[in-house]
């Protein structure tokens, strides 16, 4: 390769590089050798990353904690909207849904520390499971309250739902 030198507008000279051309011949062998080498090496690293990423996504722990309250093992507030946009499209002329509010959490809380809360909290959620023998689905949908969806009942069942909960919840 070879470039020209210009002084007050004329060519004085010029500056060139060469090669050998055994050098260049040896440069594209190595290269032809290389890349396959290269491209095997980086398509096992992908290879590696997409079956880690891959088991950590699809870890059923990871997989359903967007639909699943860490706390209670219960469904959560993102699944009862959901699930409450699904049942509106159903008949729901047999189905009800109780919302329960867990008195001083705060008071419990403060008083006996965090660890009473969650007891508190886990307690409440065992009652709404245990209650009544109708087709439930509950749910913890913010700190202190829980929704439940019950599907099947009458009006005077629901009632009767709500008051066995509201004692278990008392005693």
């Amino acid at each position: 390769t070879y470039l020209p030198v210009h002084f007050n507008g004329k060519i004085v000279g010029v500056v060139g590089i060469e090669f050998e051309a055994e050098h260049q011949y040896n440069t594209y062998r190595t290269l032809k050798v290389l890349t396959p080498v290269i491209i095997l090496l980086f398509s096992l690293i992908c290879v590696i990353f997409a079956v880690i990423c891959f088991r950590r996504i699809s870890n059923p722990m990871y997989s359903d904690m967007a639909n699943t309250d860490y706390l209670t093992q219960m469904k959560s507030r993102n699944a009862f909207e959901v699930d409450i946009k699904n049942f509106s499209s159903k008949n729901l002329e047999t189905a009800g849904v109780v919302v329960a509010d867990l008195n001083n959490l705060k008071k419990v809380n403060d008083e006996f520390g965090h660890e009473a809360g969650d007891q508190y909290i886990r307690a409440a959620a065992n009652t709404l499971k245990a209650a009544g023998d109708k087709q439930k689905v509950v749910y913890r949908t913010g700190g202190d309250e829980f929704a439940v969806f019950l599907s099947g009942m009458q009006m005077g069942e629901l009632e009767t739902y709500k008051n066995e909960v509201q004692k278990a919840l008392e005693g």
